[in-house]
């Protein structure tokens, strides 16, 4: 009798066992990409109406859909897939974040419990709300430097278009973007890939010109009152058709002390730093050449100097703003 038990309790061991491994193998071929993660019920407390379009641009985003995208990959809120030529991405949110976890759904509904689900799904929405702030602000008074073509964070019934995706694991569908929240970018490559290219073939001074850029794009936005809480620069930041761009602007913020550059200038200083770090720990031939640029740069956009020796990581953790 007692080993029948035991053998039972294997069995079902050795069920959930394979239950696990074959979830955690869907996850892994095909990122958990499907409709129902891209879509949802909820209500985003959002002052925005998607960009009214005239025949014009109807026209031009259907050229642009006209053609298959492939998936590239995925983000901590966005599915990404880029267009057969290579000019373009659509990105769809990963609405899967917002709905409540299946451990969520085991708990007992007793009052303690349910407030603290009321508060789980509170935060997922402030997050989601923080996020389309960014992307609204980005579309608003940033366009140049997000290469945003189109955004669409509302369901709708008027634009009419569908796009054909192809997933990770090479299964086609198409999509009709009136149900989903989606934006349109420009393809560009990011300053990691960039500083590769360029030093790696020995081009420092190319190198130079293009970290200037990135920096000159982030003093641009000080002055608008814009910065990006997002410090992942080297694989954030990029440059579509020899312009600086942000590949993510989900974190942008509003923020107008950044106009005053005693405050913008110890972000810029988390900027060079994170270029310097990157630069440090991949092509440490050119440190010491790229790090008394960088310190140039600083001191020309803000008059203050710099040291990138000197910087203490653990104060950028505890004051975003300060020193």
């Amino acid at each position: 009798m007692k080993f029948k038990f035991f053998r039972f309790i294997l069995y079902i061991f050795l069920i959930g066992i394979g239950i696990f491994a074959l979830a955690r193998a869907y996850y892994h071929f095909t990122d958990d990409f499907r409709l129902g993660n891209i879509t949802s019920n909820m209500v985003i407390d959002l002052a925005w109406e998607n960009p009214p379009l005239t025949d014009k641009d109807k026209v031009y985003l259907s050229k642009i859909l006209n053609q298959k995208f492939r998936y590239i990959g995925k983000g901590a809120q966005c599915y990404a897939f880029a267009s057969e030529d290579k000019l373009y991405v659509i990105k769809f949110f990963k609405f899967k974040h917002l709905k409540p976890s299946w451990f969520l759904d085991l708990l007992p509904s007793i009052p303690a419990l349910n407030k603290y689900k009321q508060r789980v799904a509170e935060r997922k929405r402030r997050k989601f709300e923080n996020l389309f702030i960014g992307y609204e602000l980005a579309y608003r008074e940033d366009k140049n430097e997000s290469a945003l073509l189109y955004l669409h964070l509302k369901p709708s019934d008027n634009l009419h278009l569908n796009v054909d995706v192809i997933d990770k694991i090479g299964i086609e569908r198409s999509i009709d973007l009136d149900k989903v929240v989606f934006l349109i970018q420009r393809k560009g490559e990011t300053l990691r890939t960039r500083m590769k290219k360029e030093l790696g073939q020995g081009h420092l001074d190319k190198a130079q010109e293009s970290l200037s850029q990135i920096i000159e794009m982030y003093t641009r936005e000080y002055k608008k009152g814009i910065f990006d809480r997002d410090h992942g620069v080297m694989h954030n930041t990029g440059f579509v058709d020899n312009r600086p761009f942000h590949l993510d602007v989900g974190k942008l913020t509003k923020d107008d002390n950044m106009k005053n550059i005693a405050t913008s200038k110890n972000d810029l200083a988390l900027v060079v730093w994170k270029i310097a770090l990157w630069i440090k720990s991949y092509y440490p031939e050119y440190y010491q050449q790229i790090s008394t640029f960088l310190g140039d740069q600083y001191k020309l956009h803000t008059g203050s100097d710099i040291n990138m020796d000197n910087i203490d990581p653990e104060i950028f953790k505890k004051r975003r703003h300060g020193w």
